[in-house]
């Protein structure tokens, strides 16, 4: 194989294919294959969960295949001068010459590199900065925690002309419609894809007039797949039920205030100064006829409270100021990284008025009342709960008459009659 190709255009290729790079402590294959052939080259990897495909036009001297260290051949092609890269097999190695640089590297066996199975037809197309867009608004509240399996994931619900993104991490819920293209008359079906990777794909797409999607109509599919500018990767699903957020949602309230995005993230930034810990305090809103108001208290740090424009859509009791109890929102950073991590740029900057965040605190309560209404035993004691809320309308600590469902993750009375979301596969009452 000889092939000669731009430096830009071999160091995009590689660092696509390089999304699904395995480790090989775990078993994955840490090579990326390259095949050659007319005037076009081809980029593949895969690992135990993902494939990775790049496709660019080369000047193509002598066709063929091999497979080389992929992590070595990205640190190496990043580094290279702006000039045309050839690539030549020579036995079990391959040579790499850019300018007045040269390397020689080793070569994979190719009976060693594994193929993932087909990639499900395709069911329709979106805009590659929408959809980018709309995962880093929703991804923020993804469960990082990797015992909480399916939190861990981003819910994607295809409907006709709308995707609907959501994730939680149990405290917050995010969701998020986004409109596409449907190729299919009927395109619905579910999609739980690792929020992680799901964030990574978008963003590498963002560039991308049309991004394709394909995943089998219907829900049978384990993976699924995403095409955009000659790039494309695939991806397995997680195996998992995502919780029944729309049941908890609760109903719009009788007073809806309207707020600049850009004014809300500033002052919530200058609030929050004064917590201590900014990951676990809260800042609690209050509504008047014409602006929103924030109050951040510290344990030792003071207080700050900062008074935002807005236009209001309903009655408040006699034109007074009316603090919403539910309106009491937890702080947290705006983007959560993976450790080690770099910043890269700030997710911030995508968020829109669209993106919708709810504290779970309030989101959930209902469902936790109906829990806890259910009917005692003649024989149970009453338990005596320590109340540390200090008036304050939030979640009650765990009861010792409690138990947190695996599925769903509510906590049950150990009295209750049933599953308190009517689940027919709920592992307390089988």
């Amino acid at each position: 194989m000889k092939i000669r190709i731009e430096r830009d255009a071999l160091a995009d290729a590689v660092a696509w294919a390089s999304r699904a790079l395995g480790n090989p402590r775990t078993g994955g294959n840490p090579g990326i294959g390259i095949e050659a052939t007319a005037d076009r080259v081809v980029f593949v990897s895969y690992d135990r969960e993902s494939s990775a495909r790049a496709e660019f036009e080369a000047v193509v001297e002598e066709e063929g295949t091999c497979v080389v260290p992929g992590r070595l051949l990205g640190d190496i092609t990043k580094t290279l001068p702006g000039a045309p890269v050839v690539l030549n097999t020579n036995g079990t190695s391959i040579e790499v010459e850019c300018g007045r640089s040269a390397f020689s590297l080793p070569t994979i066996n190719s009976g060693d590199f594994p193929k993932m199975s087909d990639v499900p037809a395709i069911i329709g197309t979106i805009s590659g900065a929408d959809l980018a867009t709309a995962v880093a608004q929703v991804h923020v509240a993804a469960e990082t925690n990797e015992s909480l399996v399916n939190l861990t994931g981003i819910q994607m619900e295809f409907a006709k002309g709308v995707i609907t993104l959501a994730a939680t991490d149990r405290y917050r819920l995010a969701l998020r419609d986004v409109s596409w293209s449907p190729s299919v008359t009927d395109p619905d079906t579910i999609a739980l894809v690792p929020a992680a990777k799901l964030n990574d794909i978008a963003k590498g797409l963002a560039d991308c007039a049309t991004v394709e999607i394909a995943v089998a109509n219907g829900g049978d599919s384990t993976l699924i797949g995403f095409t955009g500018n000659g790039r494309s990767i695939a991806t397995s699903l997680l195996g998992y039920k995502f919780p029944p957020y729309r049941d908890t949602i609760p109903a719009p309230g009788n007073v809806v205030a309207y707020i600049e995005t850009a004014s809300l993230s500033a002052a919530l930034k200058r609030v929050r100064l004064v917590l201590e810990d900014k990951d676990k305090s809260f800042v609690s809103i209050s509504l008047s006829s014409d602006e929103v108001s924030l109050t951040a208290q510290g344990v030792a740090s003071g207080v700050a409270n900062e008074a935002i424009d807005a236009t209001i859509d309903g009655e408040l009791a006699d034109g007074a100021e009316v603090e919403d109890p539910d309106a009491i929102v937890e702080e947290v950073p705006v983007a959560r990284k993976a450790k080690g991590e770099e910043d890269e740029e700030d997710d911030e900057d995508l968020r829109t008025e669209d993106d919708v965040e709810a504290d779970l605190d309030a989101i959930l309560r209902e469902k936790l009342t109906a829990a806890e209404e259910s009917p005692l035993e003649e024989d149970e004691e009453d338990v005596v709960v320590d109340d540390k809320t200090d008036g304050m309308e939030r979640l009650q600590p765990r009861r010792p008459d409690e138990t947190q469902c695996t599925q769903c993750f509510l906590l049950v009375r150990n009295s209750a009659p049933g599953c308190p979301v009517e689940d027919d596969a709920c592992p307390l009452f089988k």
